[in-house]
């Protein structure tokens, strides 16, 4: 019987691989630590397991009190932290505890390398192409490392600018250096553009840019227009998408997609390579079930085998949501068939999407080896519901509403306001606030707070604002009942 330890030809596991190990994990069982990497490596699989659809969903929300217990725990039995590479999520800011997905290290590096051959394979980046990126790191974030190893195992070169590099030392160096290429997330690429356009016609002529690889959020219309006015109508607009929880998983280039008649505004066509991520689409509605059918599912998926699982089939088919055929739109679940320590199993990222077969004229790009194992995963963005995106962020609405309401800072009446400034059409927050002034903690403690929530550097305050009002004709209000508007969203205007 083979071995928890067999890996395929793309570097990925089988599905009752990961199920079997799923059943000694603490996010998926009662278990209190993970397995260790011998006992994972020594595991027999269980040819009677549960299909992957009857697994239950999981949600970032139901792992936070696990993960909080295993980063912590300095038990013995504890392998959460061992050999392990740590990263935080975005999705929330710092103002409270945040989630450090810890993934096997060996995982983790096999999974870049095989991206990386999938990004240099589709044509995205490749030999001769030197990058700059502009990509974040400390405060354990990792998507500079993350970047950098993608570009170098899509055998492209790369200059670590970082964040903390400022538009005008990232300018001087996109003239100085042989740099083609500029990455780094939406927001930022949109900054050093922006940069780019102030200058004269000779300096201009001096960047060489012909690619762009933005991450972390959409690329408006109107981005993109902005884009090609300033570096030109060839220039190359692609995108990579990834998570902590999943690491890199979706790549997307201009050729590689349904035209833009067919994705609409707002779309992004990411390839995803089936043998690495399994992307299921459930319905719009399924984040509303209660908490009583995701424990009954959680019951339901550690049955014990055939019999058992026959005798609870109708049962299941109540509690588990169906999942959506092609071209229908609803949430995103991932399952990754590249991480077997700590797996991810019907995973809700929070994206709204839907699942598309390749484009004709992408079958005449992509190599002839690789197209029975891609599909395409159509991002529309996050879930409006619960988060809104902003600088690569996702802050996540009921987190904002805890400030807000923290009788320390007595907010009366808030709004917050996504926009675009005007001319660079660089993301902006506005930040409205109705405060009693009589409150004792005063507004350097609520906007240092806001600040940590809305993970605004230096370098980026001057797109964060916090504006305060005197009554309720500063906010923006509902035409017809007069309300606050809580959240607004201008950004495609």
């Amino acid at each position: 019987m083979p071995h928890a330890s067999v890996i395929n030809d793309a570097n990925s596991y089988t599905i009752p691989q990961i199920l079997t190990i799923a059943r000694q994990h603490p996010f998926y069982s009662p278990v209190k630590y993970p397995p260790s990497r011998d006992f994972v490596e020594d595991q027999e699989i269980d040819a009677n397991l549960l299909l992957l659809r009857t697994q239950p969903i999981i949600r970032k929300k139901d792992l936070y009190a696990t993960i909080t217990r295993l980063i912590t725990s300095t038990h013995p039995s504890n392998t959460y932290n061992s050999s392990a590479y740590i990263s935080v999520t975005g999705g929330g800011g710092g103002t409270s505890n945040p989630l450090y997905f810890s993934t096997d290290a060996f995982e983790n590096r096999a999974q870049r390398a095989s991206f990386g051959r999938l990004v240099n394979r589709v044509g995205v980046l490749g030999e001769g192409d030197v990058v700059l990126t502009t990509h974040s790191s400390g405060h354990f974030y990792r998507s500079l490392d993350l970047m950098l190893e993608i570009i170098e195992n899509a055998s492209a070169s790369a200059f670590a600018a970082s964040n903390h590099m400022t538009p005008a030392e990232i300018i001087a160096n996109l003239i100085s250096l042989p740099v083609n290429t500029l990455t780094g997330d939406a927001s930022q690429v949109v900054q050093t553009v922006h940069a780019i356009s102030s200058l004269s016609s000779t300096d201009r002529a001096r960047i060489r840019l012909e690619k762009i690889v933005y991450t972390s959020e959409a690329f408006t219309k109107v981005q993109r227009e902005y884009v090609r006015e300033v570096l030109g109508r060839k220039v190359r607009i692609c995108s990579i998408i990834g998570s902590a929880e999943a690491g890199p998983w979706g790549v997307s280039g201009e050729g590689l997609s349904w035209g833009e008649e067919d994705v609409g505004n707002g779309g992004t066509d990411f390839l995803v390579d089936r043998r690495e991520m399994i992307v299921e689409i459930v319905p719009l509605d399924t984040d509303d079930q209660t908490e009583e059918e995701n424990h009954a599912k959680n019951g339901v998926s550690n049955a014990r085998g055939a019999a058992t699982e026959e005798a609870q089939d109708s049962e299941q088919d109540k509690t588990i949501p169906h999942t959506l055929p092609q071209g229908e739109i609803g949430l995103v679940l991932q399952t990754s068939l590249v991480r077997l320590r700590n797996p991810l199993i019907r995973y809700m990222t929070g994206d709204v999407g839907s699942l598309h077969p390749l484009p004709p004229h992408a079958q005449s790009i992509i190599p002839a080896d690789l197209l029975p194992h891609l599909y395409i995963v159509r991002i529309y963005g996050r879930d409006a519901r619960f988060s809104l995106t902003w600088n690569g962020e996702y802050i996540e609405f009921a987190k904002i509403k805890a400030v807000m309401t923290d009788k320390r800072f007595g907010v009366l009446q808030w709004q917050v306001i996504l926009d675009r400034l005007e001319g660079s059409r660089e993301a902006a927050v506005e930040v409205r606030v109705l405060k009693d002034w009589s409150t004792q903690v005063g507004t350097d403690s609520l906007e240092d707070t806001l600040k940590k929530l809305f993970v605004v550097f230096e370098n980026i305050e001057y797109r964060f604002q916090i504006v305060y009002v005197k009554d309720l004709n500063g906010f923006e209000r509902s035409s017809t009942g007069r309300k606050v508007i809580k959240f607004l969203d201008r950004s495609d205007r």
